[in-house]
């Protein structure tokens, strides 16, 4: 019985203790409006001073903060674009406060940035330009011919080609009509296709020759085929004539190219002095 008594007892006290202890904090709640408008500010802080501690006002405009009890309280209500509002208050119980912000508005003057330039090593505003030089372009892979240069162009970073077989190229994500290429020097042909041409032609005359002599020999033997003589002599020996006459015009035209590209750009019209 005694124990029980004894049980009670601390109990009770414990509950007399936690009374005092529940009672030094209350809860300062309200909403923060326009006071031109009437309407809830969103994001206003709210702030006590003396125990640097805060919260913000949500949606509709509502905050709630715990203060000791008892004691004056600073609490400052302060908005971007408005004035701040700071209260002291003393508080024994939970209450409810609802602050007005005004608009501040300040009209300020003029900013004027003054600066000196300084010599950063920049030798030119130039961006983005990869130069290509003819050797990189020889080294280039090829099938026939010589070495085509927007497909050299469509290996280097950034390019992209606009379809198989085609020879356009897309230049970081530009259109194919947005490039310019600038050339430097005499454009480069190869002189390989008209030899090619000129060897075919060689070649088709030889054959076309020994026909005629085949479709002569049965001439007198009595063996011509109506129309077999006239089609080697007007397609084959004549068509191959004309092939050699072209390849030989383009091995003329193709030694005066080589010897052009090998000339300076330039040439001396006149020596005014001479050791």
């Amino acid at each position: 019985m005694k124990k029980m008594r004894l049980h009670s007892f601390m109990a009770g006290l414990l509950v007399l203790l936690c009374l005092p202890l529940s009672a030094q904090n209350v809860v300062l709640s309200g909403q923060v409006t326009d006071a031109a408008t009437g309407e809830p500010l969103i994001g206003v802080t709210v702030y006590n001073t003396q125990r640097r501690a805060g919260t913000t006002t949500n949606s509709a405009g509502n905050y709630s903060i715990t203060l000791p009890s008892g004691r004056a309280q600073e609490v400052v209500f302060s908005y971007v674009g408005y004035a701040s509002v700071m209260q002291t208050l003393t508080l024994t119980r939970d209450t409810k406060l609802d602050i007005q912000l005004r608009q501040d508005t300040q009209n300020l003057s003029e900013v004027q940035v003054y600066g000196t330039r300084h010599n950063f090593g920049v030798q030119s505003s130039q961006m983005s330009a990869i130069a290509v030089s003819a050797e990189q372009i020889r080294k280039m892979p090829v099938l026939l011919g010589e070495a085509d240069v927007l497909k050299s162009l469509q290996r280097l970073p950034g390019v992209q080609s606009s379809g198989e077989g085609r020879a356009g190229i897309f230049v970081r994500g530009g259109e194919q009509d947005q490039n310019l290429f600038a050339i430097d020097g005499i454009t480069s042909f190869s002189i390989r296709p008209i030899r090619m041409i000129t060897l075919a032609g060689f070649i088709m005359f030889i054959f076309s020759l020994i026909s005629v002599i085949q479709t002569i020999y049965e001439y007198f033997v009595g063996k011509t085929l109506p129309g077999f003589a006239s089609i080697y002599c007007a397609v084959w020996f004549i068509g191959s004539l004309q092939l050699m006459a072209i390849g030989i015009i383009g091995e003329y035209i193709g030694r005066i190219y080589m010897e052009t590209k090998k000339r300076p750009r330039y040439h001396i019209e006149s020596r005014l002095w001479r050791q």
